[in-house]
């Protein structure tokens, strides 16, 4: 086994009696409290769950292998398993749809997988029943289920694990240790419910109370139990540079990756209150560390790929819908529809206020969500453009202490993500010389499973599978032909952008914008022709905020361009030439970006787009199910 690679086990989990993991949350004029439940249905106990529980009992039996001593060798394995408030955990567990047994039911027929159980409220003070408290709550009957145990091979900030021989043995025997002695999981386990028997399999060996007892055995010196192997957290280190770099080079190759969420996904914003929600996209900040990891781990002595990141040598977008095979781009902020009240149209008329005249009915602007646009070949024309975006899915859960693994009072949130089958995708870009080292390993290296998000190690969320594409060539400035008109041009920014402010503020607005883009003016110019009602620009701006794996907190807000804000342009300058230089500089920041932070995504915008050139179109409005479906086409795409 490759020390670089993850050791994963099974824990096979058989519950004997009623049991159930609550969600917070009922039904109105039903229960109190529904359980859990996976994508098929099954009642499910959540990775988080099953943490806690093995967590608490690694404790007890490092606790026994120490001789009753605090602080013991193996308390420090345990502890660098599972993680407390200043380490990350390096064990993972996957959640567990549980399989009812079969039972009949009074009437001969069935019973559900679930049913009806009543109870009543404790009081905290005097241990006794409340007055007029009664809970109607739902339980599973008996089953089994599965989880799947994961050593990880890599931390937070994506720096690799590497794993002995002698750690994994230490890290599997402590875990099955655990397993044999859980007894219940579930809520209400002091009430008798989630009774329960687990055990530890290393592929189609159980690793029962025989093998443990063996193990144990072995451990025994001179009457002593030796010290376990700890593995050591990961720190990153700092890029080192052999001479500074003379500036970025540019992006010669495109590669579409594309990302099937096997569970919700967590892309991080601006934390509310007791809310986690996530964008409805995968930032390039999310995705840059993990192609970056997974070439440094073939190529772990290449300069050129240590550094591609720091160079500006690899770039990755913000991974966003994908619907009938057609990669989404965020809505510009110069579109709008006709109030239409009451029902849900299927589709609606939508009106470029770049380019159409002011509408005689009622417009509301659109804000939010995403356009596909399949191209001028698409079959039956305007119906084919789709505008929507994926709903974000709640889970409510108590946060707990790293401290002593149980649940902290009073400290209810709701983690808000991705739906699981949502297919989503990005561009890798990367240079010449990056990829003549790299470009023939890239099918490889970014196929297969993945962890990406926030709250990836859960067991609930982060899990994907990726999938790159065949590589497109990115032309040079010089020969891109850019569409558009021939005496002025819209440019649509299609990710956040961040510029420089001179005045440290926040982007000295549309002033400095401009001149990235080479020192134009708005198109129309409203101080010559005041009536002209179009618009000139829709821009928005909102705070972009994000968390640091390696340093463990908050990075520094930023305010940015909104994605999806779009204007159009006319050249500065009369001369003759004017137009020709500015459809090259536009080129070349499609091509490579605007801004700052273009390695994580940051500044992408297209020039020229065709969908920005008509004055209406007709869009079909998306449910949910265009973005959840998972059928085999989508799986593919």
């Amino acid at each position: 086994m490759s020390e670089r690679s993850a050791a994963t086990f099974t824990l096979r989990l058989a519950l004997t009696s009623d049991w159930g993991v609550a969600t917070g949350a009922g039904v109105a004029g039903g229960v109190d409290a529904v359980v859990e439940r996976g994508e098929d249905g099954r009642p499910i106990i959540r990775g988080t769950v099953i943490t806690g529980v093995m967590r608490e009992q690694a404790l007890n039996a490092a606790h026994a292998l120490d001789g009753g001593r605090r602080g013991g060798p193996w308390a420090r394995l345990a502890t660098a398993l599972f993680g407390d408030a200043t380490r990350p955990r390096l064990v993972a567990f996957s959640d567990a749809p549980v399989t009812v047994a079969p039972a009949t039911a009074e009437d001969g027929g069935p019973r559900p997988a679930t049913h009806e159980a009543i109870g009543v409220s404790i009081d905290k003070e005097t241990g006794t029943a409340k007055d007029n408290f009664l809970r109607l709550f739902e339980r599973a009957g008996s089953g089994s289920g599965e989880s799947d145990v994961t050593l990880l091979a890599e931390g937070l900030d994506r720096s690799p694990i590497a794993w002995t021989q002698g750690q994994r043995d230490d890290a599997r025997l402590l875990l099955a240790l655990a397993a044999r002695l859980v007894t219940a999981v579930g809520s209400d386990r002091s009430s008798g419910d989630g009774d329960c028997e687990a055990a530890l399999h290393d592929g189609d060996t159980e690793l029962g109370g025989t093998w443990c007892a063996d193990a144990v055995r072995g451990l025994r010196t001179a009457g002593e139990v030796r010290a376990p192997a700890v593995p050591e957290a990961p720190r990153s280190a700092p890029a080192r540079l052999r001479e500074p770099a003379a500036g970025a080079p540019a992006m010669t190759v495109a590669l579409p990756l594309t990302i099937r969420a096997d569970a919700p996904l967590v892309s991080y914003d601006v934390p509310y209150s007791n809310e986690v929600r996530s964008l409805d996209f995968l930032r390039g900040t999310v995705l840059l560390p993990w192609v970056h990891s997974r070439l440094r781990r073939v190529l772990p002595e290449d300069d050129l790929v240590r550094d591609a990141v720091v160079t500006g040598r690899l770039r990755v977008d913000d991974a966003t819908p994908v619907v009938d095979g057609v990669r989404g781009l965020p809505v510009p902020l110069v579109l709008s529809r006709p109030k239409a009240a009451g029902v849900r149209q299927e589709a609606v008329e939508v009106w470029n206020r770049l380019r159409s005249a002011e509408p005689q009915e009622a417009h509301s602007p659109l804000r939010s969500g995403y356009v596909f646009y399949p191209g001028a070949g698409a079959p039956d024309g305007d119906r084919a453009i789709s505008l929507g975006a994926p709903a974000l899915v709640g889970r409510q859960s108590t946060a707990v202490s790293a401290a002593t693994g149980a649940a902290i009072a009073g400290r209810l949130f709701m983690v808000r993500a991705i739906p699981a089958g949502v297919v989503l995708q990005a561009e890798v870009r990367v240079s010449a010389d990056l990829y003549d080292a790299v470009g023939d390993r890239l099918p490889e290296v970014l196929t297969g499973p993945a962890r990406l998000g926030s709250r990836r190690f859960s067991g609930t969320y982060g899990r994907a599978a990726c999938r790159v594409g065949p590589p497109r060539p990115l032309p040079d400035p010089a020969d891109a032909a850019l569409g558009g008109a021939a005496d002025r041009l819209t440019v649509w920014c299609t990710s956040d952008l961040l510029l420089r402010s001179t005045r440290l503020g926040p982007v000295d607005g549309i002033e400095r914008l401009l001149r990235e883009l080479g020192g134009a003016r708005l198109d129309p110019d409203h101080g010559a022709r005041p009536d002209d009602p179009r618009y000139a620009a829709g821009l928005r701006y909102r705070r972009v905020d994000g968390w640091s794996a390696a340093d463990q907190q908050p990075r520094a807000s930023r305010i940015a361009i909104r994605a999806g804000s779009a204007i159009s342009i006319r050249p500065a300058s009369k001369v003759p030439d004017a137009m020709d230089a500015l459809r090259r500089h536009l080129a070349g920041l499609e091509r490579d970006g605007v801004g700052l932070l273009r390695e994580q995504g940051y500044g992408r915008v297209v020039v020229g787009h065709p969908l920005l050139e008509r004055e209406t179109f007709r869009a079909r409005s998306l449910q949910q199910s265009d973005f959840t479906a998972r059928s085999e086409e989508g799986q593919e795409r």
